[in-house]
């Protein structure tokens, strides 16, 4: 896990991106800086993320996903700090944010959002 590179904007954990050269969403020279969205957003307002945001959830397609949703509700709630600690005890155990090969993992197959968000805070 890389602690520096965080949350992206919308959620996705930065810190545990397989995409080696990546600084993370909110890093410089972020691959994706041109074409998203939510990042452009998040700056514009002076916000690290979505989760700061008065008006998330928001129609975009990104917060469409139940595993964004449910890590940005815990950004929200509990912060980055938590959330770090939070995916690095999930490693420990083998539990994988991407499937080898795949950009879905363990957490999207927990289900919906709700048991998502219920794993992340050890219910």
């Amino acid at each position: 896990m890389e602690r520096e590179k965080s949350f992206a904007c919308c959620g996705l954990a930065c810190c545990l991106c397989e995409v080696g050269d990546c600084r993370g969403c909110r890093g410089e020279g972020c691959p994706q800086e041109t074409d998203c969205t939510l990042r452009r957003c998040c700056l514009n307002r002076g916000l690290a993320g979505c989760w700061q945001c008065e008006q998330f959830p928001c129609g975009e397609l990104m917060l469409q996903r139940p595993r964004n949703r449910a890590f940005l509700r815990f950004l929200k709630d509990r912060g980055e700090a938590a959330l770090l600690e939070r995916l690095e005890a999930d490693e420990r155990v083998g539990m994988r944010y991407h499937h080898p090969g795949a950009l879905t993992g363990d957490y999207d197959d927990l289900g919906d959002e709700e048991a998502i968000y219920r794993h992340l805070r050890g219910l």
